[in-house]
């Protein structure tokens, strides 16, 4: 009797509850690092999605806010959404609009030291896995099935543009993921001096929110 309520338990989970595995052959993750939100386009077998997601951290953006030569960073992240929507087609069906708040995932990059005194754009393999589950209606507003639950993997390569300031440091600003094949990631870092042009832009942005930054009184 109790094997056959166990039976009876089994067949009654939904099909959307059960997460397939899509491996990311394409897309990438865009960063805006000081608000905590990427923009995703994440691409495999027979699926895509594309939105905007809340609640996107990354280590290094603490660590530099202004980090010294020597330092040593990864360029890991991790998502941990309130809100996230956009489009996509899944399972040969086609989501005009489609949420999927309470997405998870995480990067995971080696682990790499800074050195020198200058600029710098940095590219760094990195592996990533996910949960996402696909809603009709925003869960916040309304408490719904999901219509799919999925499990997505991938790797490919991160890129980060790391600017140096006299007597201040590395800072990060701009923290890229591009989806592709492994055959495609680097060794295993590339550190390479940005144009002096790039460096100056970077410091000026740094300091202008520096100075629109409240004064603690």
């Amino acid at each position: 009797m109790k094997a056959a309520v166990a039976l009876l338990a089994v067949l009654a989970v939904p099909a959307a509850a059960v997460a397939d595995t899509i491996t990311m052959t394409s897309g990438s993750v865009e960063t805006e690092l000081g608000l905590g939100l990427a923009r995703v386009v994440f691409e495999g077998a027979g699926f895509s999605l594309q939105g905007g997601v809340e609640g996107f951290h990354a280590p290094i953006v603490g660590v530099c806010s202004a980090c010294e030569s020597g330092t040593t960073v990864d360029l890991g992240g991790m998502f941990s959404s309130t809100r996230a929507a956009g489009s996509g087609v899944v399972d040969g069906v086609t989501y005009p609009e489609i949420n999927f708040d309470g997405f998870t995932g995480t990067f995971s990059s080696p682990a790499f030291t800074l050195n020198g005194m200058h600029s710098l754009l940095v590219t760094q393999p990195f592996s990533f896995e996910a949960l996402v589950s696909g809603y009709l209606v925003p869960p916040f507003v309304r408490p719904t099935d999901p219509v799919f639950t999925k499990t997505l993997k991938g790797s490919g390569v991160a890129t980060a543009q790391l600017a140096f300031i006299q007597d201040v440091g590395f800072i990060v600003n701009d923290l890229r993921y591009d989806f592709g094949p492994a055959a495609a990631t680097p060794e295993p870092a590339t550190l390479t001096l940005l144009g002096s042009g790039v460096g100056a832009l970077l410091a000026a942005r740094w300091r202008r929110r520096r100075s629109a930054a409240p004064v603690a009184t």
